[in-house]
């Protein structure tokens, strides 16, 4: 029974001040500390593997057995988007960003989740779109595409830029939409006979863009920075959703090629408790998978101005 403080920082009881638990939390919901798991550093073994357990997994009993740590933090050791700056993108169902900073600063939003990083001396922001892939997999459902996600590039491909006219505002689920009014909801505009469900498609990908160049426009008011997008997920395989993300963001994208971040994470702590004296840092640069680098190109200014338009489309309220 252990975790560490990205574990207890989900369940919203650490003060990420002290880097332990709320006590005056905890009073309020009459649970004391001493019913919490131990709270651990992740570079600490929680125990080792029992032998019944061993026999079953065909791994050696006694071998060390980590805290349990939030999957996005995994990810992002995974991915090595652990530099001051960085923030990591899961492109997955609800699009996921992961603030790395070198000082502790408050939630960006109310939803956020601020705790000590698993790398040391770094503290993490977390905060969900919860809007993100379950946007586009509306999008292709609605237009007898469903399952097509592999296709993205091949069908945006001949639809220039601002999806000539149609817009697309990705608030579709309960709960997204940080800093807007409670009634703000989804939206197509700007619909005409000569458009196409590809026209549609690239729109959706440029309102999910936007979105997130909203969420890290929050992001740096609050005093988070913001240098460089390291993107996972299935959306980073592709071409078109990184350098639309590039163009509206005005940062590089640098995309993993490892699908399976959040497990090379996971190894890249395992190897932390086989190796104290390596800094999980070190770790994470000498197992890091290849990137692909995206830069902005020709087309970032046009986004620039399609980025405040969506923004000055929306009723801000905090």
């Amino acid at each position: 029974r252990a975790h560490d403080a990205t574990s207890l920082s989900i369940a919203m009881l650490l003060n990420p001040s002290l880097g332990t638990a709320e006590t005056d939390l905890l009073t309020q919901l009459g649970i004391g500390e001493q019913q919490l798991p131990a709270l651990i550093p992740p570079r600490q073994a929680a125990g080792k593997l029992l032998k019944e357990l061993a026999d079953k997994t065909s791994l050696p009993a006694g071998a060390a057995v980590s805290a349990a740590i939030h999957d996005q933090y995994a990810a992002a050791l995974g991915c090595n988007a652990i530099g001051a700056g960085d923030v990591m993108l899961g492109a997955g169902t609800a699009w996921v960003l992961l603030a790395a900073a070198e000082s502790l600063t408050g939630p960006v939003i109310d939803d956020a989740f601020v705790c000590p990083h698993v790398v040391e001396g770094l503290y993490g922001q977390m905060l969900s779109m919860t809007n993100g892939g379950s946007a586009l997999t509306w999008t292709l459902k609605l237009l007898g595409l469903e399952g097509q996600e592999a296709r993205i590039d091949e069908m945006v491909a001949d639809i220039p830029p601002g999806s000539e006219g149609v817009r697309f505002r990705p608030l579709l689920a309960p709960g997204g939409g940080a800093g807007l009014a409670g009634e703000t909801t989804g939206c197509l505009a700007g619909l005409r006979l000569s458009h196409t469900p590809h026209h549609i498609i690239r729109a959706t990908l440029e309102g999910l863009a936007c979105e997130l160049g909203r969420y890290l426009r929050m992001m740096r008011r609050a005093g988070v920075a913001v240098r460089r997008i390291v993107m996972c997920g299935g959306a980073a395989s592709g071409c078109a959703t990184p350098q639309i993300i590039a163009n509206i963001t005005a940062l590089p994208v640098a995309c993993t090629t490892e699908g399976p971040t959040s497990a090379l994470g996971a190894a890249m702590i395992a190897r932390g408790l086989l190796e104290p004296e390596a800094a999980l840092a070190e770790i994470s640069g000498q197992m890091k998978p290849p990137v692909r680098l995206v830069e902005p190109d020709e087309n970032s200014e046009f986004y620039h101005e399609l980025f405040e338009e969506y923004v000055a489309s929306l009723h801000v309220v905090s």
